[in-house]
């Protein structure tokens, strides 16, 4: 079967995409099924989930509107979630919103508990290494941005109808994330709107149908989910090119008790009878999957792909560059010295001297979570930090300074010159990076709680954690944990309150003025 699927995907001139469901979730992280997690939450209310099943007619997302109602007067006044009302009360603006909020949370917790050992814990690991151009999910917890952590995630319908995607390195969470409770498709209502734009949705997706073989995981052939996508792709293809989808789409059944994985034609009813033929593998095991996509190979990581693809989106986009562009030939002469930008093959010698005015937020991001040395430290501190800093406070230049020789024993050398800008951002301490004074009472209140970072990010949803941590003391930060907190979060690179972070991460690690990094570690 292996090295069926491999000549298969070698057909294709891109990587594939996952197309990801709950299946995976109830297999890696031991979640429940969506009955299951309304189930557990009508226990809270005073009526059975019998009770709700009956009024609903049995239609699940009519049952998560039902009990809703219910929650939302228990949440809003038991002194049980009185907690949970400090934190998130802003957030719920809707009837739904406090079950929407309860079930992040508990799913959360769950998504700490990856299989890490045995046969599962095999398949992750494998999974951590699929070559992959990106993923599709309607699965609400984390799992997958911990996967790939250097994919950028888009979180419900309106991120990736109005956001600039680009197709490569990124996950698409069409049915919400708990990171963002509100954004969870849940009751018949979110159901009804997801339903109303998913033509819109589809348009979205349907390069990402037509380009690439799409890996689907943790669903049946029959799954309604899976079918109202492809329904809505569908009626964006005309009869005559439906057949582009012919052998793109794969779909992965896990069949315990089959006693060797094999391949199977199946068809795939989506438009009034019309059915698409796919490829089901057929599996006791995902190991054998996962290892087939690993062994893909391409020239380039996702991520750089995707930082190129949105190099060029801006320049055709704004079609007036603020940085001057220089395309150039293999053998062709140097460019200028005010180049900023530059495209080509072989082109790497001229580029050196002018790539760090090039350099961006991210890369130093980048650089300072994998702990790289790719760059000349003190190029960074002459020429790309006072850049940075002219549009943003919120840059890590700590590691650079250090790294530089521009910082002995927690203090700047005096001996040398510096940017107005850098020298600021050198003296600076943790205070630039505190959240607003809602979010800095909380964090008050957490922390005299879970009195280290460890235990509240154990516990609280990534977004909330990125809300409150920067009002904690430094005292507060494991640094190996921190830094392994920011790497699982790294699909949230563009999100200010994860930037502030890695600034704290940068300014504990690298300022020399933090209270020592034994006593950090020790915290």
């Amino acid at each position: 079967m292996k090295d069926q699927l491999l000549i298969h995907l070698r057909k294709f001139t891109t990587a594939p995409f996952l197309f990801v469901g709950s299946g995976l979730s109830r297999r890696y992280l031991g979640s429940e099924t969506w009955e299951g997690l309304l189930r557990r939450f009508a226990a809270k209310t005073p009526q059975s989930y019998d009770y709700y099943r009956a009024s609903a007619g049995g239609d699940l997302p009519r049952i998560a509107t039902e009990i809703s109602k219910a929650f939302h007067e228990i949440w809003w006044h038991d002194p049980q979630y009185e907690e949970s009302r400090a934190v998130y009360s802003a957030q719920s603006v809707a009837v739904d919103s406090a079950l929407k909020i309860e079930i992040a949370k508990y799913i959360s917790g769950q998504s700490k508990g990856v299989a890490a050992e045995g046969g599962l814990a095999e398949e992750v690991a494998a999974l951590r290494k699929a070559v992959v151009d990106g993923v599709i999910t309607t699965n609400w917890d984390t799992f997958l941005e911990e996967t790939f952590p250097e994919f950028r995630g888009f979180v419900g319908q309106d991120e990736l109808l109005f956001s600039a995607h680009q197709g490569i390195g990124e996950i698409y969470k069409i049915h919400g994330c708990v990171s963002r409770p509100t954004s969870i498709v849940l009751t018949a209502a979110d159901y009804d709107l997801f339903n109303e734009r998913n033509a819109y949705l589809a348009a979205k997706l349907l390069t990402v149908f037509v380009e690439h073989p799409v890996v689907f995981l943790g669903y049946s052939l029959s799954d309604r989910n899976i079918a109202q996508v492809l329904r809505g792709i569908g009626t964006c293809l005309t009869s005559a090119n439906i057949g582009e989808l012919r052998d793109r789409l794969i779909f992965v059944s896990w069949e315990p008790d089959i006693s060797a994985p094999e391949i199977v034609r199946s068809d795939l009813v989506i438009l009034d009878g019309f059915s698409i033929p796919v490829l089901q593998i057929r599996t006791a095991s995902l190991l054998p999957v996962f290892e087939c996509l690993g062994e893909l190979r391409r020239v380039f990581p996702a991520r750089i792909l995707r930082r190129l693809k949105e190099q060029v989106y801006a320049l055709v986009r704004e079609n007036d560059p603020k940085r001057k562009l220089y395309v150039i030939d293999i053998d062709d002469s140097r460019p200028s010295s005010d180049v900023e930008v530059v495209f080509g093959v072989g082109a790497i010698s001229a580029m050196k001297d002018i790539g760090y005015r090039g350099l961006t937020r991210d890369d130093l991001i980048d650089s300072l979570l994998d702990e790289k040395s790719d760059f000349d430290a003190r190029r960074v501190v002459s020429e790309t930090l006072p850049r940075l800093l002219k549009a943003t406070s919120y840059v890590p230049a700590f590691r650079y300074l250090r790294l530089g020789g521009f910082i002995k024993n927690g203090a700047i050398d005096t001996d040398v010159k510096l940017d107005r800008r850098v020298l600021e951002c050198a003296r600076s301490d943790l205070k630039r990076f505190l959240p607003a004074t809602g979010y800095r009472n909380r964090a008050a209140k957490l922390l005299e709680k879970y009195k280290t970072f460890d235990g509240f990010a154990s516990s609280i949803a990534a977004a909330d954690v990125l809300r409150c941590a920067t009002a904690f003391p430094e005292t507060a930060f494991a640094v190996d944990s921190l830094r392994a907190f920011l790497l699982s979060n790294r699909s949230r690179i563009r999100e200010t309150d994860y930037v502030k972070l890695v600034c704290v991460y940068d300014w504990i690690s690298n300022s020399g003025r933090a209270a020592t990094q034994e006593s950090t570690k020790a915290a």
